[in-house]
């Protein structure tokens, strides 16, 4: 495959070439996953409510939820108990794996990768607010790479929320929050924590060809 140069490359364009590689990763309509996965955060019962309606009627084998931070203004933990429960009504409760709080998005998606690799899983749908999703998938590839477990393709799906959604945590529209996003994977990057540019063209590299058989 061509490796682009991107020594040179200012950082609008690199966020914006992230960005595009990522959310431009799409599937066959017969690709099945092994786990859905979702992250709780912010306040938005969403993040975990609609992954559920999902998994209510997958066939996939595994639903993998993070907690969210015990210092979130209405933090609770995520447990199959409290999922079962008004907004998320959780009904499939067989192959279910909380983590009931985490400390921040590298915590959420390490233990998300020790799960999968304990699984056998090889195969995700990655679920992640739409301002957020970027900057978690690098984070979930991050946490893949330092796992140096088998490969496991990754796929991200932003959910249905309007940019426009107000976020409870912060009272503001969900695309406000772009901007310290974007922030966020220039400083965590620097702290290896988000995976950067060409780590995340060396696996799509890597599972094109799976996932795209024909091209």
């Amino acid at each position: 495959m061509g490796e682009a140069n991107y020594k040179n490359l200012d950082q609008t364009s690199m966020i914006a070439s992230l960005a595009i590689q990522i959310l431009s990763i799409r599937v066959p309509a017969y690709f099945i996953p092994d786990a859905l996965v979702a992250t709780a955060g912010m306040d938005e019962t969403e993040a975990i409510s609609l992954p559920i309606e999902v998994w209510q009627k997958s066939v996939a084998e595994y639903f993998l939820v993070a907690g969210m931070n015990i210092r979130e203004r209405k933090y609770h933990p995520i447990t199959i108990e409290e999922l079962k429960k008004s907004p998320y009504n959780l009904i499939r409760t067989e192959n279910v794996y909380t983590k009931e709080s985490c400390s921040n998005t590298p915590d959420q998606t390490d233990w998300i990768i020790d799960q999968a690799i304990e699984l056998g899983v090889s195969k995700l749908f990655f679920y992640a607010r739409p301002y957020h999703i970027v900057r978690a998938y690098l984070t979930l590839l991050k946490s893949w790479i330092k796992s140096r477990g088998n490969l496991i393709i990754m796929i991200p799906v932003p959910l249905a929320i309007p940019p426009n959604a107000i976020v409870p945590a912060v009272v503001a529209p969900a695309r406000s929050l772009i901007p310290g996003e974007i922030e966020k994977i220039l400083s965590y990057q620097e702290k290896g924590d988000v995976a950067t540019i060409e780590e995340l063209e060396k696996y799509l590299d890597v599972i094109a060809p799976i996932i795209y058989p024909n091209f």
